[in-house]
């Protein structure tokens, strides 16, 4: 798979500096995913496949959430409040549609 653009180079050095903080990121997003796989069977009960195919992606995402959770907690940190990327609300904005029945 073939990017859009290149990485620069320096994105390791700078995640390596601020692991601590690329480890919480880490765990927001997998608790991100788990939620939004159970946000799909909430939303569209009914389909069978979506709900088996989201329920195991939650239970996966969830397990991953947990592993790095505990990496978190024994580094002596805490997990805080997810603030979000301020870089996203822009985008979301624009991406927001009504999904009613789209599953």
């Amino acid at each position: 798979m073939e990017l859009a653009s290149r990485s620069d180079p320096r994105w390791v050095e700078v995640a390596l500096e601020r692991f601590d903080e690329v480890l919480c990121d880490h765990a927001h997003c997998e608790k991100k995913a788990a939620s939004q796989a159970i946000s799909f069977c909430a939303t569209w009960p009914e389909k069978v496949q979506l709900v088996q195919s989201m329920a195991r992606l939650a239970h996966e995402e969830l397990s991953h959430f947990r592993q790095v959770y505990d990496r978190i907690v024994a580094r002596g940190l805490v997990l805080e409040r997810d603030h979000g990327d301020p870089t996203r609300a822009p985008c979301a904005s624009r991406c927001a549609t009504n999904t009613k029945g789209h599953a």
